[in-house]
């Protein structure tokens, strides 16, 4: 096979002639080159999307890490006590959330505290109606480009409840948070965490999904049913529904004894939507325009002298007095 007239493989074949020694060189360096070059077409670019997956696998791993840091702050106390209910004293925030979880019936007593103080004011604006609502939410910054998670406690032997995911979700579309981060412990240690983001928590499990369409115009239903009834200014009412029971019952609670416990946090509130509406009546009238708000001034003024007593407010009590009488002199109602 190594002749000029032979051939390769014992048949017919292409004539190759040998090579002299500077060709046979220029020969294997050309081919050498060609399978570099093939070699680099077929392997796909990794050089230089390496250090970029590489960063950003340990960015996620350092966030991680730094979430469950956090978690473990708030289920295990510093000083290395495995007794869940030896909590932080000092942080506000533990406090609230391992309360929550230790109270033996299950009830939040916050809630029948008078002197409670949320955590936050937020603005939700529903359909047509704008709400100022109080959130107690404990929400975790961290930082840089990762968005805001709500933080959770659940007990990691127990089932999350549909009412539980309802709640959630409900506090994530008040506050505007993308995620919610559920730490799951037993008795204070940690035994797993999971990150879930708003959109997927009514699928979170199939036992606990709910429809938030559903939801959402069963809440607009629901509002639009207090807007026509609540036509109290300033006024405490109390909507029930009974057990097992799709109705619901609104009592007004401004009427005999019950009204007695709401009565200065009441005439303080009629004082301020009072004072609010006389400003903007004389606001219009320095512009030529006319008064709108001086019947419903006159009656929250009204209500603020029968609801505060003139010892304890003494400067609102007399500032009523002369709102009531700027609201009644001159009426042409």
């Amino acid at each position: 096979a190594g002749g000029r007239n032979g051939t390769r493989g014992g048949g017919q074949g292409r004539i190759d002639r040998p090579l002299a020694p500077a060709e046979d060189k220029e020969h294997q360096h050309k081919q050498q080159h060609k399978q570099q070059s093939q070699q680099q077409q077929d392997t796909p670019p990794v050089e230089a999307a390496t250090p970029k997956r590489k960063a950003k696998r340990k960015e996620v791993k350092e966030a991680d890490k730094a979430l469950l840091s956090k978690f473990m702050y708030y289920s295990v106390s510093p000083d290395g006590n495995e007794d869940p209910s030896q909590s932080v004293a000092e942080s506000e925030v533990h406090r609230g959330l391992v309360f929550q979880e230790l109270t033996p019936d299950g009830s939040d007593s916050q809630r029948d505290d008078p002197s409670h103080v949320f955590r936050r004011a937020v603005q939700f604006q529903f359909h047509d109606l704008s709400m100022l609502l109080g959130s107690d939410t404990v929400i975790f910054n961290r930082g840089g480009m990762l968005p805001e998670a709500n933080l959770r406690l659940e007990d990691a032997e127990e089932d999350v409840t549909q009412l539980t995911c309802l709640d959630y979700w409900l506090d994530n579309i008040f506050n505007n948070v993308q995620e919610t981060a559920m730490c799951y412990h037993k008795e204070g240690k940690v035994h797993g965490y999971q990150v879930v983001r708003t959109g997927d928590m009514p699928r979170i499990s199939d036992y606990s999904s709910f429809e938030p369409k559903a939801v959402m115009s069963a809440a607009s239903s629901v509002l639009h049913f207090l807007q026509q009834h609540c036509t109290r200014d300033a006024g405490t009412y109390w909507l029930v529904r009974g057990e097992d029971s799709d109705d619901l019952e609104l009592y007004c609670l401004d009427e005999g004894e019950a009204s007695e416990a709401f009565a200065e946090q009441g005439g303080m509130l009629c004082f301020k939507i009072a004072r609010r509406l006389q400003r903007r009546d004389q606001e219009a009238v320095g512009e030529g325009g006319s008064s709108k708000h001086r019947q419903r001034c006159a009656r929250l003024y009204g209500n603020v002298l029968e609801s505060l007593d003139a010892a304890h407010h003494p400067l609102m009590v007399s500032v009523s007095h002369e709102g009531l009488a700027d609201a009644t002199v001159g009426a042409d109602w």
